[in-house]
């Protein structure tokens, strides 16, 4: 029963054409756990982010974001694609731009995974994976972390 179960979830990941996406257009705010995977620091670090997502296409979103992390007490903004692979499944991938607290700045990039858990007609939440990666002073530090996000969205869909 579970390899029938598996076997149909892989098969849906393969056959895009056949779900819809629900790209939005909507406004919210992140919380997020992120961890170092540097070899100087391991610590678990906490951010929150203002989030936003403007719906090109209907599985294709642009993600800009704003956000407050704790690694090296830095501000970020990143402006992502964001693609929906399946109903509620989606990746993203961009460039972000970093300034710390000892005002050094700097060029990353950043690639998550996520899964929208709920999808009302004016809010939606979701959670995901993500991993960046920057140069910070000479070491290259790769960070993942989970993200929860809760949405609201401009007009019902």
């Amino acid at each position: 029963m579970i390899r029938i179960l598996m076997l149909c979830l892989f098969g849906s990941l393969l056959c895009p054409n056949i779900v819809f996406g629900q790209a939005r257009s909507s406004l919210g705010f992140a919380l997020g756990a992120n961890q170092t995977l540097n070899q100087y620091d391991h610590t678990l670090n906490a951010s929150i982010a203002l989030v936003g997502n403007v719906r090109i296409f209907n599985k294709l979103a642009v993600e800009p974001s704003l956000g407050i992390h704790e690694v090296n007490d830095y501000v970020s903004a990143r402006l992502s694609a964001k693609y929906y692979v399946a109903n509620r499944v989606f990746i993203t991938a961009g460039p972000f731009f970093w300034v710390g607290s000892d005002i050094r700045t700097g060029l990353g990039t950043t690639a998550s995974a996520g899964y929208r858990v709920f999808n009302k007609p004016k809010r939606n939440f979701e959670v995901s994976v993500h991993g960046n990666f920057a140069r910070y002073i000479y070491n290259s530090t790769p960070v993942i972390g989970f993200r929860a996000a809760y949405n609201f969205s401009f007009r019902e869909m």
